[in-house]
């Protein structure tokens, strides 16, 4: 008899000790009670663990069915926003730039909301694991709002440092200034999206909507501009002895011009002068070949302050098997590569 009792004892102990091991937010009574929707975001999943899974398997998995379930609620406002800026950006003719933002959009779209806890349990009795995410309400308000106000702060900074560059010039390290807003706008797109499923009340003066799309339009001006790159104002002489030729401008224009340069004849519109003063002469002939020289004199010159960035002097030799003007012509080539690298150097510090 007392053997009997001593084991009803220890069967009633361990109910007790399991039934006190099962954690009250699996109920969902105590979970609306607890976590009311007024005041918090919550997400709750179950299932069983299957057996090609181990048990940390099972739990990652329902815990991201909690967290997904909790970001559903907010994931329809943040693709709202997103289609609300689509529709106040100006993309014009640049593919490239809106391809840009959208991809960044969209990796940002799946990010997770800050701050969020997830409890797990797994009830080794059922084999059953139980998930449930919650974040404060109001922790996400206060975040996110502060958040949009930075990421304005920080947008408009790398626009004035832009606008600093373009000022003296200085073209390829403004456009890389004004790509460092992008993500910053993506963050702030999505931090948008989400206060505005998380507060019903919430205005413009805490989503500063109006203010993130015109300064993405400013971005998207301004690179749509930069786009057509550095603007090259050419002083060019050169001739195959004696006649004008214009070999060495035309590969020159060709090599910079496929590394974003852009060309203009009015030189109160460029960003950089490049003078050329280049002569042609005669070299040997040696079992057939024909050779010849050319040597050239280059100065570049930054507009906006006049200052010389780059002078040189230099030859270079060319060959031809029918006569000495197809060699100049070819040390003229060869002649362009150097000059295009030279130059491109200094346009792109």
């Amino acid at each position: 008899m007392t053997r009997i009792i001593i084991v009803s004892l220890i069967t009633l102990f361990s109910f007790q000790l399991y039934a006190q091991q099962e954690p009250q937010w699996t109920q969902s009574n105590w979970r609306q009670t607890q976590y009311p929707g007024t005041s918090f975001l919550t997400g709750f999943a179950e299932d069983v663990k299957s057996d090609n899974e181990t048990i940390a398997e099972a739990m990652e998995r329902i815990k991201n069915m909690a967290l997904g379930n909790l970001a559903q609620s907010v994931i329809s406002s943040v693709k709202s926003v997103s289609q609300n800026y689509a529709q106040s950006t100006m993309y014009g003719d640049s593919e490239e730039i809106k391809k840009t933002f959208e991809t960044q959009t969209r990796s940002e779209s799946d990010a997770e909301i800050n701050n969020v806890k997830t409890e797990t349990f797994h009830n080794t009795k059922t084999n059953f694991i139980y998930a449930f995410s919650y974040v404060n309400r109001f922790e996400v308000i206060g975040y996110y709002k502060a958040n949009i106000s930075m990421n304005i702060q920080q947008i408009q900074g790398f626009i004035n440092t832009a606008n600093q560059l373009i000022s003296t010039a200085e073209k390829t390290k403004a456009k890389e200034e004004l790509k460092k807003t992008i993500p910053l706008f993506s963050e702030t797109e999505y931090a948008q999206g989400l206060l505005t499923a998380v507060d019903k009340n919430i205005d413009d003066s805490g989503l500063l909507m109006q203010k993130s799309v015109e300064l993405r339009n400013q971005v998207i001006n301004k690179l749509a501009e930069l786009e057509q790159g550095v603007y090259i104002y050419f002083e060019a002489l050169a001739d195959v002895f004696s006649s004008s030729d214009k070999t060495l401008e035309n590969k020159l224009k060709a090599n910079l011009a496929d590394n974003g340069c852009s060309f203009t004849n009015d030189k109160t519109v460029a960003d950089w002068i490049v003078q050329i003063n280049a002569t042609s002469r005669k070299n040997t002939i040696y079992m057939d070949i024909y050779s010849s020289y050319v040597d050239a004199e280059i100065k570049l010159t930054k507009v906006y302050n006049q200052k010389v960035e780059y002078e040189d002097k230099m030859s270079k030799k060319g060959n031809s098997t029918k006569n000495y003007e197809l060699a100049a012509v070819k040390a003229y080539e060869n002649l362009a590569s150097i000059l295009s690298d030279n130059i491109l150097e200094h346009i792109e510090k």
